[in-house]
């Protein structure tokens, strides 16, 4: 109820004021620049009287190196502009690098400094392994990749390689000054015949630090025992039972909720096989009431959409329950197959919202494809007689701003959101006590192509600069693995008998560099990790901008103000999201005097710099970890017997197409 009154009160302040509107202004890069490379930044200036010479220049070492210069018309004006990173040197002990955007005219200046972080090395290290086990005794081979951002082969080189074992401690081999040639260290030794048994690392060490680990496993297997054996089975009064099915959220499913615009969950039922169940009931509760019974589709897929008219909440509770035909009336249990996600509301100091309904298939490379975009605007929101508001997006692909733009609606035609009845026409948005009957909503579309090159993450930003704050949403885009060289490999022939010849063909881009594996696939079997695929290559780039960001993150300054309140106020506040961390999840800086943050209790430890990182990972880690992890799952039948007699490895070899 504190932080309720205490809203509304900042809102009511902001409405009393003058008439004129002040000038807004804002300023967005890039938090990670790579010296030496060009990228964007872009620039709103609203309402302006007189026109601004603007200067942006970047600090670093007690130097000043000028990025751009340009003048600012008197009005409206969104612009972006490209210019290249000063290739300085920057070391760990230097004063992190500032940007500092300047515009001066004739009665305005405006000065923002904003902390950046220079990403120099912004390499991808490897190491591919023959097979993932090994017998003692045998010979291990393995190489190191190194890559840049673009995926081409980088000479790199490496102070040390080392093999050490994790239980035992034990130094297997080690290399010293090595050099990449066509950006692979190819190495190899041998097991001594009575390595201790269990899991060993490689580690490749640059200087002193470790770039890249791997892990392989020791252990004895194929051991043939001619023998017979004779098992009798005898079952007294038991029944075999399945695994349960399993009902799953989908990962696609918004981390935060916006009240006024409908709230929609996807789920999916599979069995123990994980195979879909078609035309089976899920049971949806709200806030542990049940709210509506859901029937799978074919793809054993369901959804549902939730009115957000309907709920007054700072979050919501959503449960999926499966009960088989016949359990609908038992009570429930422990074991009974559910999921469950907890969905905070997002911040907004006027209880204005913008929604994008970003499609959850993989899109192609170098297409264009229209994004839906919902907005709702309270009263006090839309200010006093504001008709056209501006949406602006900016795309961001590996860490740079690739594309923007700006969509401009006429609100004044909009119909109320929503109808209000009886006498009661007010609700909360947020912490606002709204007048839905002036409340102005829509949609429209963003056409968006995608980049031609494969990124990771392709992350939309979409925001609107009212006069009381900033309103933002994110978008994360599934994009096709579409790498610049393609390879292709197929056999002479399907099948062939023992100590036949079959030919492998090899095709690929003239002057490539192949790495051949050729192994028995079953070994895959016992351990799948480690193969160099699309999905690792993602995942490797991924992370590899998930390391630099936790260690050189730097909160936005100046922070807002803390406000007094109760432990409840700040166990639930602190969880919305808000426009500041939807342009940090991006990886952008947004300075501006239009407010962004959302306030926060005094005392609150989790505005820690770990939060703030923590924050940014949850938005990805589902998708990361679905294809770091389970790459290779899909690909085998499920394991009834593993086999243990492989041979030799067939073939481990760099070819020069």
């Amino acid at each position: 109820m504190f932080l309720r009154r205490f809203l509304c009160w900042v809102s009511i302040l902001g409405l009393i004021g003058g008439v004129a509107a002040k000038p807004q202004y804002a300023f967005s890069v890039p938090f990670v620049l790579t010296p030496g490379e060009n990228t964007i930044a872009c620039m709103n200036f609203l309402d302006l009287d007189e026109p601004l010479h603007l200067h942006v220049y970047l600090a670093t070492n007690g130097t000043n190196h000028t990025l751009f210069t340009d003048e600012i018309p008197a009005r409206d004006t969104f612009r972006c502009k490209e210019f290249q990173v000063p290739d300085v040197e920057i070391n760990e002990y230097s004063e992190p690098p500032v940007i500092t955007m300047v515009a001066t005219g004739q009665e305005l200046v405006i000065v923002k400094h904003r902390t950046v972080a220079f990403n120099r090395n912004n390499n991808i290290y490897l190491v591919q392994l023959d097979t993932p086990i090994h017998r003692p005794g045998h010979k291990v081979q393995f190489r190191v990749i190194s890559l840049d951002s673009k995926f081409r082969p980088v000479n790199e080189e490496y102070s040390a390689v080392n093999i050490i074992g994790l239980e035992s401690g034990t130094r297997l081999a080690e290399w010293h000054n090595l050099t990449a040639e066509h950006g692979v260290v190819p190495l190899d030794f041998t097991l001594p015949n009575d390595a201790p048994l269990g899991s060993y690392n490689i580690f490749v060490w640059k200087s002193e630090h470790i770039v890249a680990v791997h892990e392989f496993k020791v252990k004895e297997y194929g051991h043939y025992v001619d023998q017979k054996l004779n098992i009798i089975v005898k079952e007294e009064a038991t029944e075999t039972l399945a695994p349960p099915p399993k009902v799953t959220f989908d990962p696609e499913v918004l981390p935060s909720l916006k009240p006024g615009i409908p709230y929609v969950v996807g789920m999916t039922l599979r069995d123990h096989e994980l195979k879909p169940m078609k035309n089976e009931v899920i049971e949806l509760q709200i806030n542990y009431e049940s709210v509506q019974n859901l029937t799978t589709d074919a793809e054993g897929k369901a959804q549902y959409e939730i009115d957000m008219a309907t709920y007054d909440s700072s979050y919501l509770f959503i449960l999926a329950n499966y009960k088989a035909a016949g359990e609908e009336s038992r009570p429930e249990r422990l074991d009974d197959p559910i999921d469950y996600i907890i969905a905070d509301r997002f911040y907004s100091l006027t209880g204005s919202y913008i929604q994008v309904d970003y499609p959850q298939k993989e899109l192609s490379c170098g297409k264009t494809y229209d994004i839906p975009v919902r907005y709702l605007f309270s009263p006090e929101g839309l200010g006093g007689g504001i008709r056209n508001i501006s949406f602006y997006y900016l795309m961001v692909s590996r860490g740079k701003i690739v594309s923007s733009g700006e969509h401009s609606v006429d609100v004044s035609d909009k119909l109320p959101c929503l109808r209000a009845t009886g006498q009661d026409k007010n609700m909360t948005f947020g912490e606002v006590l709204v007048d839905v009957n002036m409340t102005r909503c829509g949609n429209f579309s963003l056409s968006l192509t995608m980049p031609s090159q494969y990124s990771p993450s392709i992350n939309i930003v979409v925001y609107s600069m009212l006069q009381a704050e900033v309103i933002t949403d994110i978008a994360h885009l599934n994009m096709e693995k579409c790498l610049k060289h393609q390879v292709s490999l197929s056999f002479s022939a399907s099948d062939g008998a023992p100590g036949s010849d079959v030919y492998l063909m090899l095709k690929a881009d003239p002057g490539s560099l192949c790495g051949l594996q050729i192994i028995d696939s079953s070994i895959l079997l016992h351990n799948n990790k480690g193969q160099i695929t699309a999905e690792e290559l993602e995942y490797a780039l991924y992370n590899q901008e998930v390391v630099f960001m936790e260690n050189h993150l730097v909160p936005e300054e100046p922070e807002t103000s803390c406000i007094k309140g109760n432990g409840s106020d700040s166990v639930l506040f602190y969880r919305e999201g808000s426009a500041y961390f939807d342009f940090q999840n991006a990886g952008l800086i947004f300075a501006t005097n239009t407010s962004l943050q959302r306030p926060w209790i005094c005392g609150d430890l989790r505005r820690s710099r770990g939060y703030f990182f923590r924050q940014r990972m949850m938005l990805h880690n589902t998708k990361y970890k679905k294809h770091h992890y389970n790459t290779f799952e899909e690909q085998f039948p499920k394991v009834t017997k593993l086999k243990y007699a492989f041979p030799e490895i067939w073939s481990f070899d760099v070819v020069m197409v």
